[in-house]
């Protein structure tokens, strides 16, 4: 019961609590006095979350099914079970026996794959590697024990955001399914399920990156690490913290809005904005594509700043110490920092230089506030200014060209 209290669950919800008052203490609940602590609770120790009650009740049904926990626990019954003292009833528990018999040889027999898989390289073999004195089957024990890292929630967050910023390409420019698409469907595929609109191309990338860059990055914090998408910045800022969400907004779209406007006089910036081209003419063609832009801003912020910075950035070191020490802390900002200004490379200098300062600048304002949408918003609002300014030609026309 006071486990039950300290993990903050009802301890009436246990069905073994319940059945054992019931049977040993007249179906009344026992009192009982803590010596010590009274109040701390798991949560206040470590990063504790309880699993869902329609999972409590689904492993409830699974422990009825003994035949996998006697497969499961093969060793004590095939060596310590004696079947003359209690001999099968019945031919269906001799063929559970004979049965049992062969699956333990069976496993047995990869019990030294099973050993050998869990085996983690001792302190002393680990400091020989670190100073570069191992051997060459060494490598191979590198090399395995990196594969089986491949599981855990850092590598995952890692290798995911590379897969799937990689199939969306460079600046979102599709290489892969281009390649892959071209052949069986024509260059213009593109165009053709856009019905020929004249940006049908950046459509089609700003959806394939909101589905590479959030939805699956989304999929993956919800069914693989059960966490809350507020926890990666999806959230809009707590109360308390609106005042600093709206400083930090100003801030940025203030401070790069000059830039922009500098930036804008550039001849290799105009040569690569806006990216529709010369293909929009219209003010109404013009705000409809920039409310769709939206979604590539969302995108890639969600995709270094979100999924990449919050998830390294929250996880705690193995271990016991008290509070748990932050395994990647500050370096998540740098580690996101390279891999958001190493997806801009090609692009014009003055933004490759502008992304390092973009990397640093969004990333620690997001950990104040733990929350993307006043740096999306203000991403997307200085690239519209961008757009217009040489949609327009301001640049030319202050200059007098």
């Amino acid at each position: 019961m006071e486990i039950f209290k300290r993990a903050g669950v009802d301890w009436q919800k246990s069905q073994i609590l319940d059945r054992c008052i019931k049977q040993v203490h007249d179906g009344s609940a026992p009192g009982y006095r803590v010596m010590g602590d009274v109040n701390t609770k798991f949560a206040d120790l470590t990063d504790w979350q309880n699993i869902k009650d329609e999972t409590v009740r689904d492993i409830d049904i699974f422990e009825e099914v003994y035949v996998a926990w006697g497969i499961i626990n093969m060793t004590p019954v095939v060596k310590h079970f004696d079947y003359t003292l209690f001999p099968p009833k019945n031919m269906i528990y001799k063929f559970g026996v004979w049965f049992t018999k062969k699956m333990y040889a069976v496993l047995k027999a990869t019990s030294l794959i099973k050993k050998w898989y869990r085996r983690r390289m001792s302190p002393d073999e680990m400091k020989r590697i670190e100073d570069g004195e191992f051997d060459s089957s060494a490598i191979l024990a590198i090399v395995w024990a990196s594969l089986k890292k491949l599981g855990d929630k850092a590598a995952i967050i890692m290798w995911t955001s590379i897969l799937f910023l990689m199939i969306w390409g460079l600046h979102g420019n599709m290489e892969i399914l281009h390649g892959l698409l071209d052949k069986p469907f024509g260059e213009d595929w593109t165009q053709k399920i856009t019905f020929g609109l004249a940006w049908g191309e950046q459509l089609v990338s700003f959806v394939v990156g909101f589905i590479l860059a959030v939805a699956l990055p989304c999929l993956i914090i919800k069914i693989r690490f059960k966490e809350s998408l507020k926890d990666y910045g999806l959230g809009l800022p707590k109360k308390e913290d609106y005042k600093k969400s709206w400083v930090a907004f100003a801030s940025l779209f203030g401070f790069t809005s000059l830039f922009i406007f500098a930036a804008s006089f550039n001849g290799e910036m105009q040569a690569e904005y806006p990216l529709f081209g010369d293909t929009i003419t219209s003010w109404s063609g013009f705000l409809i594509y920039e409310l769709v832009y939206l979604l590539f801003f969302i995108s890639i912020e969600f995709a270094f700043r979100g999924y990449l910075l919050f998830g390294l950035h929250r996880i705690k070191m193995d271990g016991h110490t008290v509070p748990p020490v932050l395994r990647f802390g500050v370096y998540a900002i740098l580690i996101q920092m390279l891999a958001y200004t190493t997806w801009h490379y090609g692009k014009p200098p003055l933004e490759m230089g502008g992304t390092i300062a973009w990397g640093i600048a969004a990333a620690a304002i997001a950990l104040r506030i733990r929350s993307l949408w006043p740096i999306i918003i203000a991403h997307w609002l200085y690239n519209v200014l961008l757009d217009l300014l040489i949609w327009k030609d301001i640049p030319q026309k202050l200059s007098g060209n």
